[in-house]
């Protein structure tokens, strides 16, 4: 069971939502990444920012098929 609760409106998170953004240090290097936000509909405030795994996985996938051709 999820005790943790929102830090902006105190309410316990059981979910979050998750929206896509760019990470890095602009406008030199830039990473696709996902933030997770509180569910509530009244805060969505960020809960956490990270460059994206599964955008991570699928480009190292395709440099590694792109280096066997």
């Amino acid at each position: 069971m999820n005790f943790g609760k929102c830090p902006h409106c105190g309410q316990v998170i059981n979910s979050v939502r998750c929206e896509s953004v760019t990470v890095g240090s602009f406008p030199q290097t830039q990473w696709k990444g996902v933030s997770y936000v509180c569910p509530n509909s009244t805060c969505h405030a960020v809960l956490s920012v990270q460059v994206d795994p599964i955008a991570v996985r699928a480009d190292l996938l395709a440099a590694i098929a792109a280096l066997k051709q």
